[in-house]
This record gives structure tokens, sequence and C-alpha cells, in this order.
């Protein structure tokens, strides 16, 4: 006997849903061959249903049924956590244009929340119309300057003495984001100017103030300078073990 003849009985089987698999492949093929046809003859009408043969249709009862996914349009929008610094007036009078437009959008829509943008105390709550065609957009502030609440705080840290690190611990404990440290740096060279200004305006009115008082003294040498008292009361905190620390606060003279 020759040996192709022979039976390989070590020949791997077939899985038993490799037929159907095969089959159903082949009548898509001659779908599309038909399609194919269709388009370069259309004056020939074809219904589907007449091509088709029983034993097609039992080979398309045994495929899986197509499982389809909507997406769901009623889930609840994720709302910010925490705990936030604002204006409260200026968000309040922000907060009337969110309701208004549920009375006056032509579609029946209302604001729905989007997304939050921060810088640093500074928040932005953007809010669009659930009604796409609607789609009208609002952007709730929380202060009406995008810097005075980061400006404010650093400011209360220098005159405080406290530094990044202190301000960010005491803003983690009422659950607040503080800024971060660049952002940080930033407001304290705008403030220190601010500071800078401040400080030798007042001085100024002090000298011109007690110039006013000496020549009602009469405290004027023979050179015609004013003789005014000046107490200073002064220091800048150090550390001497190699960090070269200087206090955020204090008086130089």
């Amino acid at each position: 006997m020759p040996l192709k003849n022979i039976p390989n009985k070590n020949r791997s089987r077939k899985h038993p849903g490799f037929n159907q698999a095969s089959k159903a492949q082949r009548l898509r093929r001659k779908e599309e061959k038909r399609n194919r046809l269709e388009m370069r003859s259309p004056n020939c009408l074809r219904t589907p249903e007449n091509d088709l043969t029983a034993d097609d249709y039992s080979s398309m009862s045994d495929l899986p049924d197509l499982c389809i996914d909507t997406p769901n349009n009623n889930s609840e929008n994720c709302l910010p956590v925490g705990n936030f610094l604002c204006n409260l007036s200026h968000v309040i009078t922000q907060v009337r244009k969110l309701e208004l437009h549920s009375y006056t959008c032509n579609f029946g829509g209302n604001f729905v929340f989007k997304r939050m943008n921060r810088s640093g105390l500074y928040t932005e709550l953007h809010y669009a119309c659930s009604d796409i065609l609607c789609n009208e957009q609002i952007v709730i502030t929380s202060d009406s300057e995008k810097n005075s609440l980061n400006n404010l705080s650093v400011l209360g840290a220098l005159s405080t003495g406290s530094g990044f690190s202190q301000e960010e611990e005491k803003f983690s404990v009422m659950n607040i984001r503080y800024m971060s440290k660049d952002k940080f740096a930033s407001c304290e060279k705008v403030t220190s100017k601010v500071i800078k200004s401040y400080a030798q305006e007042e001085m100024l009115n002090a000298i011109f103030e007690e110039k006013k008082l000496a020549e009602l003294r009469g405290d004027i040498d023979s050179d015609g300078y004013h003789c005014i008292t000046l107490i200073v009361d002064g220091g800048w905190c150090k550390r001497s073990y190699g960090h070269g620390y200087n206090a955020s606060s204090g008086v130089s003279v």
C-alpha cells in the first residue's frame, strides 16, 4: 500500500468550531462578490432573502449574537472634592446664571459640571449645557482676579515669618490644596516689591512728620539740619550650621 494512503494517527484534529467559522467566512466572501456584481449592473434588483439557501440560514443561526454597548449619558458627573477659598459674593453672582439658564434655554437643558482648572488657590469650574443643540458654556471663578488669593496668601506668610512648607502644612490640615513651590516663589517676587515700595512710602511720611515736629520744637542746628530722635530695634534671624538660612521676615538696619 502506498505511504500516502496510510492514515496519520498523530495528525492534530481541528477545533469543532473551525468548520462553522470557515463556512461563515465563505458565505461572507460570496455575499461581497454579489455586491460587487450588483454595483456593476445597477438595473438588477436583488432580494437578499431569496439568495440565501436553507443551509445558509442554518449556518448563520449558529453564529453568536452581536452585542452592542451604548454609552450611558445619565451617569452623574464627578464633582470636585475638598475645600476651596473663594470670594463668596462673586461666586453667588455667577451661580445665579446657572439657575437662570434652566428657565431660558430654548431646548430645555441645564448646566452640568464638566471640569475644573486650578492655579494655586484660584479655581475655575467649567459648566456646559446638557442639551447638545444648545451647548452653551460658562466658567465659575473663585475670585474676580486670578492672582489675588495667591498673592494675599504669600503676603500673609511673609508677614508672619512662615514659608512655603509651613503654609502647605497649614492648608493641608484644612483639606485645601495649596499652590506649588514655583507658584509660591513667583508670588513672593511680586509681593516683595509691593512690601518694599510701601515701606519706603511709610518711611518718607514718617520723616516729613518728624521734620515738622522738629521745626515746632526748634530743634535745628547751626547748619540748618533738623534734629530728630531715631529709635531702631530690629534684627534678622540666621542659622549658622551650614544651611545659610535667612528668616522670611524681619528688620534689617
